[in-house]
């Protein structure tokens, strides 16, 4: 694909089928299931770079997730109020103005937020396959979150991050339900 923005979710899709149909593999599937984490995390960089097609001897598999580093905050300072006193509102706010990572804004953006994404993927069968199959994992992660985060020395992650990322696990949960 020539660059970020010309890398729609359509035309990942069609070239993704299309390698399902030349190497006989599912590719969509896995794909729809990296998609519901990256909106569950809100991933905002799964662009053309962010995903590939390995193919060989054996033949072809999608790669592994990688580089979801655009999620939970990450450009956020401790010192931003959404970090150190987070609430309803300014997390759903932060939540849908959330990138996807893929081209294809109508209003001169190169890329399209999430939630124009996830309206796109409603309709699509592996997506609404993929959704089924992880939510209910997604749902217990998100309650053990505060958790397993607490867990995580200080010195690698701030309680004001930790607080924010499980604040934004519970709310981006609810986008699948």
């Amino acid at each position: 694909m020539e660059g970020r923005a010309s890398a729609t979710f359509e035309r990942v899709r069609t070239e993704l089928a299309r390698n399902e149909a030349e190497y006989g593999v599912a590719l969509l599937a896995p794909f729809a299931r990296i998609l519901v984490v990256d909106a569950w995390i809100g991933n905002g960089d799964r662009h053309s770079g962010n995903w590939a097609v390995i193919t060989g001897a054996r033949g072809a598999r999608l790669a592994p997730m990688y580089d979801p580093t655009a999620c939970l905050g990450v450009e956020l300072t401790d010192e931003n109020a959404i970090l150190s006193h987070p609430t309803d509102e300014t997390i759903a706010r932060y939540a849908d103005r959330c990138p996807s990572g893929f081209g294809g804004g109508t209003d001169g953006r190169p890329g399209i937020l999430m939630r124009e994404l996830l309206v796109i993927l409603r309709g699509w069968p592996p997506w609404v396959e993929a959704v089924s199959e992880l939510l209910p994992r997604l749902i217990e992660v998100t309650r053990e979150a505060t958790t397993l985060l607490n867990e995580v020395p200080e010195e690698w992650l701030s309680s004001a991050r930790k607080r924010f990322a499980t604040r934004m696990l519970a709310h981006r949960v609810t986008l699948f339900l």
